[in-house]
């Protein structure tokens, strides 16, 4: 079982950066107006919150990871851990502002996509600088 604990962050970061990235395409598909952009539009709003919970839950379990179980890293001491941090604060906004206030704020409606694809290459960062902290 010791052999199995440390891969579980990265597993559940990677498949929550999965589905970030097919809920960012679904969302980017809807606003260009593609066949079917009301069911993706949808679906977006949707499972955006549960996606950025399962990314919270994936930031969470990668501090307790090095805190409980990786002696060898510092919690804070990486650019994984601050770029995983930002991509989850990030998801959490959107996931709190837009849903509320996306239809009367001509701001959140135009930035969300900007910080959506913001997120999204910097999630894509964070895996990559993650994989070089496997045990």
């Amino acid at each position: 079982m010791d052999e199995v604990i440390p891969f579980l962050h990265p597993a559940l970061g990677g498949l929550s950066l999965l589905a970030m990235m097919s809920l960012g395409a679904r969302g980017l598909q809807a606003r260009q107006g593609v066949k079917g952009a009301h069911k993706k539009r949808k679906s977006h709003a949707k499972q955006g919150p549960w996606i950025a919970g399962a990314m919270s839950m994936a930031a969470l379990t990668g501090v307790g990871t090095v805190v409980f179980v990786r002696d060898d890293l510092d919690p804070v001491g990486s650019w994984h851990f601050w770029a995983g941090w930002f991509v989850t604060l990030c998801m959490l906004l959107l996931a709190y502002m837009t849903p509320r206030r996306f239809r009367r704020n001509q701001l959140v409606k135009n930035l969300h996509p900007a910080v959506g694809v913001v997120v999204m290459i910097t999630g894509v960062v964070v895996l990559l600088v993650g994989i070089e902290l496997l045990p």
